[in-house]
């Protein structure tokens, strides 16, 4: 009879033990939370800022779109030398704000309404869609687009300022075309006109951060390149765009 309860008071103890070492288990593993939470070690502080920052990032980009229409292949059309000319766009964009296949790589896409054509000059004849223009000084012709882009964002740099490369494409469908010169100016009939273009882009943007990394400005640039020319003349849309941008989180 002593002798069984011996082995009760002994395998008591061994259960006593057992559950005071998982209460402890499970203390100590509450205070290493804790501890984390205030005290972030270098080795996980990227993987832990990351998991606090928002999902979706929201932009706003204004600037400039230098634009030209070049020769992608040899044409049976004969066409005058162009050159640039400078308009605007302006747009709203959404960035994936989490890491793609492991890689600091991000997705972001948006809208965009922007112009672009080129600057013929002076011309004494020049066929624009189906009319014929004659004798005008310092012709342009500007195309206006709503452009959706779909781009990568490789990060090269991270911390209170950010580098990023950009590579990617757009589709841009046409909403008016018009010519512009010192005598006269007027729409060109969009059944001559492409009703669509898309393209690539390439480029890269740098920023900051403030309000306690909340919010970003910066700038960015990209070239882009259009498959489709406007009238089907083996010429395309290429554009060089400079923009300021305001990032934000909702």
């Amino acid at each position: 009879m002593g002798i069984n309860i011996i082995r009760i008071k002994i395998s008591w103890m061994n259960h006593t033990r057992v559950i005071f070492q998982l209460i402890a288990t499970i203390l100590l593993s509450f205070g290493n939370l804790l501890a984390t939470d205030s005290n972030i070690t270098d080795e996980n502080e990227e993987q832990f800022l990351i998991g606090r920052q928002p999902l979706l990032i929201y932009g706003i980009h204004a600037g400039i779109a230098i634009s030209n229409e070049i020769e992608l292949s040899e044409s049976p059309i004969d066409r005058i030398n162009t050159d640039y000319r400078t308009s605007y766009n302006i747009g709203f964009t959404v960035e994936y704000n989490r890491n793609i296949i492991n890689l600091p790589l991000r997705f972001e896409t948006g809208i965009f309404y922007i112009q672009k054509g080129t600057h013929v000059g002076d011309v004494s004849h020049v066929l624009i869609g189906d009319g014929l223009i004659q004798s005008l000084t310092n012709l342009r012709t500007i195309y206006h687009y709503l452009q959706i882009p779909a781009n990568f964002m490789y990060n090269v740099w991270y911390g209170d300022t950010d580098i990023n490369l950009i590579g990617g494409g757009f589709i841009s469908p046409l909403i008016s075309t018009e010519y512009v010169s010192d005598q006269q100016q007027g729409d060109i009939n969009l059944d001559v006109v492409n009703p669509i273009d898309f393209g690539i882009s390439i480029g890269a943007n740098y920023s900051f951060t403030f309000d306690h990394g909340k919010d970003k400005i910066g700038l960015s640039y990209s070239y882009q390149l259009g498959f489709l020319s406007p009238f089907d003349d083996d010429y395309a849309n290429s554009s060089h765009v400079v923009n300021v941008f305001y990032k934000f989180d909702l």
